[in-house]
């Protein structure tokens, strides 16, 4: 009797132990994530005391949002929509991003003796941002849904061998080095510069998002000013293995209206490739901006990059002298990932017919970029998505018919034939949304 009060004694003991052990371990993870937002707090504060920073700041708003969420009172679908609808926090990371930068800049404006003095404080501060950062993005990563291309079946089949994509944009050339590192089935080629054009990082988000999908495909990086846009145009018509174009631009204009040199490249490009252009002046579209502490400092925007003006995109499509070559020009439109049912984020020219006709509304908001270790939204990553499944479809059309005749023509319209239907009119969400193993059955199966 002895023995069996002595032993459940002991079992009783252990439960409290292991209660207690318990208890103490989400304690401890509830102090540890208020230690970091206090150590959040802490970095905003002694770089800004550092670098002199004018007026207020982001990042101290976000820690602020973060401090008041109500993480643990949502799940699943729900909670999906809390934080990407109700806090933003997908674009936290880029806001966070844009604030290390800035505090670099800055700190690189004092002298010499100054930065020998405040460097260690500084990075150490940073690398804090970088943490918290990374532990947003892991948070985001738990409940967003991944592309919304119902291409399964397509992905597991193809991977985007032997086929060549070319991509005009802007890019970091550094970053493109360590993409060729870590993509090494693919093959991303220099970049080719016409001018010179601002380095940006939105071009590599771009790859990122095409090998992604394609793991495999050739990138053909193109660059160029607006004043040199038209030379990038004129060498893409030399590239005769480049069958997909990825355009997160705007089209070349001329005194307000549509560069006629630029149109005429155009159709000479559409006879023989696809052309992806993203519909849309969201997110982060690839435009020039000036933030308000960029304009408190007297900064310029960060390129002389077009804006999106859809009034040229319309002006081509229904032009008659144009309108035989717009069959291999489609068009990305961004929708709300995260809405009750998907919803417009992105401009389109209002009841275009010719337009909505040749578009694809496509779930382009937080888009997970690995060059810049943030999630990007926009149309500007919308178009990439349907470069990538373009690519996957048109490996398949090459291995089913040994060559591509008649295989772009085939593409473009196996993708208007399976479209999914949409909540939205096509003044919204054009053709609907695309579905990409149904594209591939009907090449299989026409």
């Amino acid at each position: 009797m002895y023995n069996k009060l002595k032993h459940k004694r002991i079992f009783l003991l252990n439960n409290f132990t292991v209660i207690g052990i318990l208890v103490f371990c989400l304690s401890f993870g509830v102090r540890a994530d208020l230690n970091q937002v206090d150590k959040v707090k802490q970095a905003v504060s002694d770089l800004k005391t550092i670098v002199h920073w004018p007026g207020e700041d982001d990042v101290s708003s976000l820690v602020s949002t973060y401090e008041g969420a109500e993480l643990d009172k949502y799940r699943g679908q729900e909670k999906a929509r809390y934080l990407m609808n109700k806090l933003n926090m997908h674009q936290w990371g880029n806001k966070i991003t844009e604030f290390k930068n800035m505090v670099e800049l800055l700190f690189s404006f004092e002298t010499e003796a100054y930065q020998a003095e405040n460097r260690y404080g500084v990075q150490a501060a940073l690398h804090t941002l970088t943490q918290f950062k990374t532990s947003i993005n892991s948070l985001v990563t738990q409940y967003h849904p991944g592309f919304n291309l119902e291409s399964q079946w397509l992905t597991s089949q193809y991977q985007g061998d032997g086929i060549t994509i070319a991509v005009i944009d802007v890019f970091e050339p550094a970053l493109l080095d360590k993409q060729r590192t870590h993509y090494p089935q693919a093959h991303i080629e220099p970049v080719q510069a016409f001018g010179n054009p601002v380095s940006l990082n939105h071009g590599n988000s771009v790859i990122d998002v095409i090998l992604t999908i394609a793991p495999h495909a050739t990138i053909v990086p193109i660059s160029a000013e607006a004043k040199t846009y038209n030379q990038a145009m004129t060498y893409l018509l030399t590239r005769n293995d480049v069958l997909i174009v990825n355009m997160s631009r705007g089209f070349a204009e001329k005194e307000g209206e549509l560069d006629t040199t630029f149109a005429t490249l155009l159709k000479k490009t559409l006879v023989s490739k696809i052309v992806i252009k993203s519909l849309g002046n969201t997110g982060t579209d690839l435009d020039g901006s000036v933030t308000p502490l960029r304009q408190r400092l007297g900064l310029s925007d960060t390129g002389n990059l077009f804006a999106y003006d859809l009034q040229l995109i319309k002006t081509f499509v229904s032009s008659v002298e144009y309108e035989k070559y717009t069959s291999n020009l489609v068009f990305a439109i961004n929708l709300n990932t995260f809405a009750d049912e998907v919803a417009l984020s992105a401009t389109i020219p209002g009841q275009n017919n010719l337009v909505a006709y040749q578009s694809f509304g496509i779930p382009a908001e937080a888009v997970y970029s690995w060059a810049t270790d943030n999630y990007e939204s926009g149309s500007s990553f919308a178009a990439p998505q349907l470069t990538a499944v373009i690519a996957l479809l048109l490996q398949a059309e090459q291995q089913k018919a040994g060559q591509f005749t008649y295989g772009i023509e085939r593409i473009v319209g196996a993708l208007k034939q399976t479209a999914r239907c949409s909540v939205l009119d096509s003044s919204e969400s054009g053709l609907g949304l695309v579905n990409g193993d149904k594209a591939l059955t009907f090449l299989v199966n026409p």
